[in-house]
């Protein structure tokens, strides 16, 4: 079932967070609570009525899409928040850097953007589509006209899967592509 965010889900999107992650990006405590900021607890604290759940059995979260309706103020808060949070040596080594430079000519038309994370055992069952879909109804009922994300793309499925959501190719990155859907149509 997906349903919206609710407070009692953020202990579970933490973990969803932390268990989908790249072992990488968690090998110690300070990388991990990076990750939590920087994925998760930043969009539950500021904009939780453009975060959903989908919930397993007993209603707890077993996935969630999380969404910033403006990217503009993401990057201002984030950065000078991150940094404050975060000795700057880490933040430039972290690998988790946010240039905005290259989302800057696409804001204007994506200005919203998205993460959205599954548990393994909830994967290829229709139920990312459920909360895409979910969160573009929510967006469009609030006028933002489309929503973006990052994805590497050597990673095949996540591609396949924003592709067939009607996702389409922004812009090619160094090993990445950025990605955009309009909410409107």
């Amino acid at each position: 079932m997906i349903r919206k965010y609710e407070n009692k889900d953020r202990e579970a999107f933490q973990k969803i967070c932390l268990e989908t992650a790249p072992e990488n990006l968690k090998s110690s405590a300070k990388k991990a609570n990076f990750l939590l900021y920087r994925y998760c607890d930043y969009y539950i604290d500021n904009f939780p009525e453009f975060c959903f759940s989908l919930t397993g059995e007993n209603n707890e979260a077993v996935g969630y899409i999380l969404c910033c309706p403006d990217s503009v103020k993401y990057k201002n808060e984030f950065v000078s928040k991150g940094k404050d949070c975060l000795s700057l040596t880490f933040w430039q080594k972290s690998g988790l850097k946010f240039d905005t430079k290259i989302y800057l000519p696409y804001y204007d038309k994506y200005p919203a953007h998205l993460h959205i994370d599954i548990l393994p055992e909830y994967q290829h069952k229709g139920f990312g589509t459920e909360l895409i879909f979910s969160l573009t109804k929510e967006l469009s009922k609030h006028n933002i006209n489309g929503v973006m994300l990052c994805v590497g793309e050597k990673n095949e499925n996540a591609v396949n899967f924003y592709l067939k959501n009607n996702f389409t190719t922004i812009k090619k990155l160094p090993g990445s592509l950025l990605l955009g859907k309009l909410c409107n149509k």
